[in-house]
């Protein structure tokens, strides 16, 4: 509340009861649950995760991994599809210290049933900016993220807003 109060705790627990490392960005379904991806942004705490993930807050409160630890070296923004099968999870930093098969790519799930995420796949190869191509650092900055009617796929970075179609193809660049 705008007085300080805590009104309501959607989720500070993994179902295990180890406590959330620093979640970032967050995503709605339709079902009244929450995607929401943990990068570890809590400098000089103790990590209580094994890694950087992203999660789920089930509509009945249960907090659930749905990312293994790894699967995105740094999950920073995220966001769902307006039929609510795809959830989409930007990769911000890959270099020697965070690497994945996700590197500068916006990557794209199935949404099970329960919620889970299923068959990750690249959905979108986000531009480098000039001092990083053949570097070997494929770390775009990539962080907020949102989709419009038509399915385009917005997201930031440090080279720009870059947006994308709904089949992955580069439209274009805000700088």
């Amino acid at each position: 509340a705008p007085d300080g109060t805590v009104v309501k705790v959607l989720g500070d627990k993994m179902n295990d009861g180890s406590r959330l490392d620093g979640p970032n960005d967050l995503a709605n379904d339709a079902k009244g649950g929450i995607y929401f991806t943990d990068p570890q942004y809590i400098p000089g705490l103790e990590k209580m995760q094994k890694g950087r993930t992203v999660n789920y807050i089930r509509p009945d409160g249960e907090v659930i991994r749905v990312l293994d630890v790894g699967e995105i070296a740094f999950p920073n923004g995220i966001l769902i599809s307006p039929d609510g099968k795809t959830v989409y999870v930007c990769n911000s930093q890959h270099n020697e210290q965070n690497m994945s098969f996700a590197e500068n790519f916006v990557m794209a799930y199935d949404v099970a049933e329960d919620g889970a995420l299923q068959n990750g796949r690249r959905f979108a190869q986000m531009i480098l900016q000039t001092r990083e191509v053949g570097s070997g650092n494929k770390s775009v900055g990539a962080d907020g993220m949102t989709i419009d009617e038509l399915g385009n796929i917005y997201v930031t970075s440090n080279f720009g807003l870059q947006i994308f179609d709904p089949k992955g193809n580069l439209i274009g660049v805000l700088k």
